[in-house]
């Protein structure tokens, strides 16, 4: 990640250890603040899932919170509604926590498995801080501004919540910066390389959160526009080739769940629904319980330096600024907008 020809190389080096560091500082923010167990509907998905791809498995079987799950394949068998992607990254916390159960003595062995699994988010959490940092230096920005960045983005919004709970923003937010850096890392310096790993990435961030499938299909268009005019067609190639394996495992997810390689959870809460836009835009705008300049008031400052970005940089404003609109719009539209009981957006 530190190969920016032009850059001096001990710039690039400061720049390196200032993101480990503040990644570090933010990891042990989020460990010492942790909660480290599941309780959740979601959590508890991701977890027995986890459980059940080790067993060769897609099934869900009874956890220590119940039966929480209540849904149903084709096959009349319980399993998980959400993406594959947590469970997977999840494995390696899991195989952790096994070891962990011969040294720490709890009522059940399978509650030092979930804390175990639940450090997913803290630790991908504190590689965004640190991402975010080298790619704002990478994008010009003075070291001052980009620290500054990094500090708001790991202590003053919804990233250190969500860091305590087992859900699968943190780790759709990495891969998708990650993604995206890759993308421009490619168009500064013209790999096929970077362009592969933006769509391996990519790909993962949509087998992690189904609804950014959308966005990662449309990172074919910025592969193209990120090669050389005689790459072009190349990059968007190698883009896609590296996000397939990824998008296979999707559509044989629903398939195995549903029958259908097309379907993603019938039956399930959510529906898109243009009449509900209005009110779930007012809600996630402007209103006193979820309103995302309430909750996240540092977005004002993003806002307000978004023009300076166009001027900088109109691929990656541009970028910023779709992702934004999408989600905004996505879930505003979505009749569950709220996203259930709790404080703020979700």
């Amino acid at each position: 990640m530190n190969n920016h020809p032009g850059e001096p190389g001990n710039t690039l080096r400061r720049d390196l250890a200032m993101a480990w560091c503040l990644g570090l500082g933010a990891l042990a923010l989020y460990l010492s603040t942790g909660r480290f167990f599941i309780d959740n509907l979601d959590g508890e998905n991701y977890f027995l899932t986890t459980e059940a791809i080790l067993r060769g498995d897609l099934w869900l079987e009874h956890g220590l919170s119940g039966d929480w799950w209540s849904k149903f394949g084709w096959k009349g068998r319980p399993f998980n509604p959400h993406g594959l992607g947590q469970p997977i990254a999840a494995i390696p916390f899991w195989y952790l926590g096994r070891v962990l159960e011969g040294y720490v003595s709890l009522s059940s062995p399978q509650l030092v498995r979930r804390a175990a699994v639940t450090l997913l988010c803290p630790v991908v959490t504190a590689a965004t801080v640190g991402l975010l940092f080298w790619f704002m230096r990478r994008l010009g920005h003075e070291p001052r501004s980009a620290l500054v960045a990094a500090l708001l983005f790991a202590a003053a919004s919804p990233a250190w919540p969500y860091a305590r709970y087992y859900f699968s923003e943190p780790l759709a937010g990495l891969l998708l910066l990650a993604a995206f850096y890759y993308l421009w890392a490619a168009r500064a310096g013209g790999r096929l390389s970077a362009v592969a790993a933006a769509g391996a990435l990519a790909g993962f961030a949509g087998l992690t959160r189904p609804a950014v499938w959308p966005l990662v299909v449309l990172g074919t268009a910025a592969a193209a526009a990120s090669g050389r005019a005689s790459q072009r067609w190349g990059a968007a190639a190698m883009y896609g080739l590296f996000l397939l394996p990824s998008l296979v495992l999707f559509a044989w997810y629903n398939y195995a769940r549903f029958g259908s390689p097309f379907e993603q959870w019938p039956g399930g809460p959510n529906r898109l629904s243009l009449h509900i836009l209005p009110l779930g835009l007012y809600g996630q705008l402007l209103s006193p319980g979820k309103s995302i300049f309430l909750y996240c008031p540092v977005l004002m400052i993003a806002l307000l330096g978004w023009r300076s970005l166009w001027r900088r940089d109109r691929l990656v404003a541009g970028a910023a600024a779709g992702v934004f609109g999408y989600h905004l719009l996505l879930y505003s539209a979505s009749t569950d907008w709220s996203g259930g009981w709790c404080w703020g957006p979700r």
